[in-house]
């Protein structure tokens, strides 16, 4: 899988939770979702510094909605888009789904896949440099 269809994965589960009924949310699902939101928050922060050190850095994200080089506005309202859909999305995911036998927790794994790839960036960012900018 090329790192551009990787970009889809969000789009699949949305996909998933279209045809799905939700199940209970639990307080773990919110400390899960909690979580995100603030791994979320510091890449938000990371990226409008990046907007604001055009010479210095730009941006890698994968999806590519933004840019190399964005806006404060862009990056504003793609994090903001963001901060929306991601808890609308996993709320609206089952707990169980059946594939191939296999039962799998379609909003945990939605979850913990954004947790990671959240992580991961906010870690290489911090690592190279770049500081949070509210």
């Amino acid at each position: 899988m090329t790192a551009n269809n990787l970009s889809l994965i969000p789009f699949l589960f949305l996909l998933l939770a279209g045809q799905a009924r939700a199940d209970e949310w639990t307080s773990k699902d919110t400390a899960w979702e909690a979580t995100y939101l603030l791994l979320h928050i510091a890449d938000w922060g990371q990226t409008l510094y990046i907007a604001e050190h055009p010479d210095q850095y730009y941006e890698t994200n994968i999806d590519k909605i933004i840019g190399e080089h964005p806006t404060r506005g862009s990056v504003n309202t793609y994090f903001l888009f963001m901060a929306i859909a991601h808890p609308l999305i996993s709320y609206n995911l089952p707990t169980k789904f059946y594939f191939f036998g296999l039962k799998i927790n379609p909003r945990f794994t939605f979850q913990f896949i954004s947790m990671a790839e959240k992580a991961y960036w906010v870690n290489h960012n911090y690592r190279i440099g770049i500081k949070f900018d509210f």
